[in-house]
């Protein structure tokens, strides 16, 4: 009976190290990679796997995602390693940069980029650190537009950037199995002095257009003015004719004696 229940416990324990060992939940909007003897054999998509003890390996890759820590102002970039790729819409906050416009202007330039994977296999094995590989992409991508817009530009055509940007990132992400979904640039900062050229640009603009309107409304003032003094005497003129008529028919002469 001892050796019974020694053997059962065995079996009781080699089934819960399988279970913990080799067995994968997988959740919705995931999927796990996994290879056998160190090459790729098949995807996990969600539920319940087991895998074969000792040849198959979940395939682990570096991963780099945006979070809001419990107390913090902003989000940061956090970065790990995982053996689940997440196949929603993620977004990467790409950092500030310097780049230099057409007219030789140096700006500080961000923004957004949000993307998927279509096909994890080719995340996973044509790129190494596929969120970092996307950021770069993307900075230098950004960097070889502008250099092709000028200053003034790149405020009033924001939409064009996007959509530039967006055409020329579809194709390298495309041999990565990724989908760029939205670009979106945020803050386009030229330097102090630029900065301070253009405020007080605005306001001379806004200073000239001020002169123009209230010099057209001065001068419509007076047409207006002038135009009711012109009819005031018309109707004077007019009334006084008229007074002289009804005088004249009250004296017993005709109008045409007036």
């Amino acid at each position: 009976l001892p050796v019974i229940c020694i053997v059962l416990l065995a079996i009781v324990a080699l089934v819960i190290f399988y279970l913990v060992k080799y067995a994968r939940v997988v959740r919705q909007a995931e999927v796990m990679l996994i290879e056998r003897l160190g090459r790729f054999d098949r995807v996990l998509k969600p539920g319940l796997h087991f895998l074969t003890p000792f040849i198959d390996h979940a395939r682990k890759i570096h991963w780099s995602y945006l979070a809001v820590r419990s107390g913090a102002k902003a989000p940061s970039v956090v970065k790990t390693t995982t053996d689940r790729i997440d196949m929603r819409v993620a977004v990467i906050d790409f950092a500030r940069q310097k780049v230099i416009t057409r007219d030789t202007v140096s700006i500080d330039i961000d923004g957004l980029l949000f993307y998927q994977i279509t096909d994890p296999v080719l995340a996973c094995f044509k790129i190494q650190n596929l969120p970092d590989a996307l950021e770069l992409l993307t900075q230098s991508t950004l960097r070889n537009l502008m250099a092709h817009i000028t200053l003034d530009e790149t405020f009033s055509s924001r939409d064009q950037i996007n959509a530039a940007l967006m055409h020329a990132l579809h194709e390298d992400c495309e041999r990565w199995g990724v989908t760029i979904t939205r670009v979106e640039i945020q803050n386009i900062i030229p330097p102090h002095e630029i900065s301070r050229a253009m405020e007080t640009m605005i306001t001379e603009e806004r200073a000239r257009a001020s002169k123009v309107l209230r010099a057209d409304g001065d001068k419509q003032s007076k047409i207006i003015i002038s135009a009711g003094m012109a009819t005031k005497l018309v109707l004077d003129a007019e009334g006084t004719k008229q007074a002289e008529i009804l005088k004249a028919r009250g004296s017993g002469l005709s109008p045409a004696e007036v």
